[in-house]
């Protein structure tokens, strides 16, 4: 999925948001794969945050409806 979203793009408290941009920092310097889980309530910004991050990481982005694995079996 293309991202087009930036951190600048995010309504997130300062602080949180510095957090956020630290933890992607962290992952780049230190070569570590970004693997983020975003849970909460439609609307809650969970698609826009996950787009920022994947973007300033240069990252490819997968977005899994939970309750669509829940429902299939794997194997």
């Amino acid at each position: 999925m293309e991202t087009k979203r930036s951190f600048e793009d995010l309504i997130l408290p300062e602080d949180l948001k510095s957090r956020l941009k630290d933890s992607v920092s962290w992952h780049i310097r230190n070569k570590v794969p970004l693997k983020f889980f975003f849970e909460g309530p439609a609307g809650s910004g969970k698609k826009i945050t996950a787009e920022a991050t994947c973007r300033e990481s240069d990252a490819d982005l997968l977005i899994v409806d939970s309750k669509a694995l829940l429902k299939k079996p794997f194997f």
